[in-house]
């Protein structure tokens, strides 16, 4: 009995599915490397009979069997067996190599990572490569340079690392992919000290005018920067979300001001000192309750090196 017009359109309509469907299953990583060396097989069967080569008694085998090697492995490929696909193509190949149409050029992989521009010191810091691309989808080798001395071999896209010394380092990757080509980017990472201190073990409740007791709980930021000149210090104030805005304000700016004076009386000079007044702002705890508020209250000390602060 003959299919009536919509009968035969939704079988096309299901054949095409079935396509589709097929195709999409084949699309595992390796099949783009098979079809990749499929297109350069083409590409030299082509080129061979532009030339005549397929007519000439030195080429013509090689010609006869790149053309059946073609027709066998994209059999294979769109049939999904990828494996005996790959190994055909591979035999493709060498028969386009004695045509003289030689391997394609190598398209060179690109570097690509991501890093946070400022870290605490003794913090995991994540370095992702993921974004790195080959165009050949050749597979890539990862080699990691973090600019403290330190390298990382073990191949991976993403690695995480420690940095002992608070400073501006300039990590590097190369990438590399299987037939020698390799590519390297560099990204800057500022390593910095911070020490959050309550404002209940420096100032009294309400006051700018550090209490007795302070200079002990200073005197480890006191002694780093007397050590080594190249270190400086931002001091940034916070309080709770008690009270005006304002006041509040001042009051934080006013607390970092009185630990400058403090550093400055003993020697420290004023252009290694930056402050801050930052008020309510960023809180690390919830301002609902007595202990969150306590842990808002305070002064944050970070120590960096110079370079950390261009």
């Amino acid at each position: 009995m003959p299919l009536s017009k919509f009968s035969r359109y939704l079988l096309f309509c299901l054949m095409f599915a079935m396509v589709v469907l097929l195709s999409a299953g084949c699309m595992a990583p390796k099949t783009k490397t098979v079809s990749y060396d499929l297109k350069k097989a083409r590409d030299c069967l082509i080129a061979s009979k532009l030339d005549g080569k397929n007519e000439k008694p030195e080429f013509k085998s090689h010609y006869q069997k790149l053309q059946a090697s073609y027709l066998e492995a994209s059999s294979a490929f769109y049939a999904c067996r990828s494996a005996d696909a790959m190994n055909i193509a591979q035999k493709a190949l060498a028969e386009a190599e004695a045509l003289g149409c030689g391997p394609n050029p190598n398209d060179p992989p690109v570097a690509k990572f991501s890093v946070p521009t400022e870290a605490n010191f003794n913090d995991k810091v994540l370095f992702d490569a993921t974004a790195s691309l080959d165009r050949n989808d050749d597979p890539l080798t990862y080699i990691w340079d973090f600019g403290d001395g330190k390298t990382d071999h073990k191949n991976s896209p993403r690695v995480v690392h420690k940095y002992a010394e608070p400073r501006t380092y300039k990590a590097r990757l190369t990438v590399r992919d299987s037939r020698g080509g390799s590519d390297s980017i560099l990204h800057a990472i500022s390593i910095v000290g911070t020490i959050l201190m309550d404002s209940e073990v420096l100032f009294d409740f309400d006051k700018a005018v550090l209490k007795q007791g302070a200079e002990k709980k200073l005197a480890p930021v006191l002694k780093q920067l007397q050590a080594d000149a190249r270190y400086h210090v931002r001091l940034a104030g916070y309080t709770d979300s008690t009270g005006p805005e304002d006041y509040n304000m001042r009051l934080s700016e006013n607390r970092a001001l009185a630990v400058k004076a403090f550093l400055v009386e003993r020697g420290i000079a004023k252009h290694r000192i930056s402050t801050s007044g930052m008020g309510q702002k960023n809180p690390i705890a919830t301002n609902n309750t007595k202990e969150g508020r306590a842990k808002n209250r305070r002064t944050e000390i970070t120590l960096m090196l110079k370079q950390a602060l261009q």
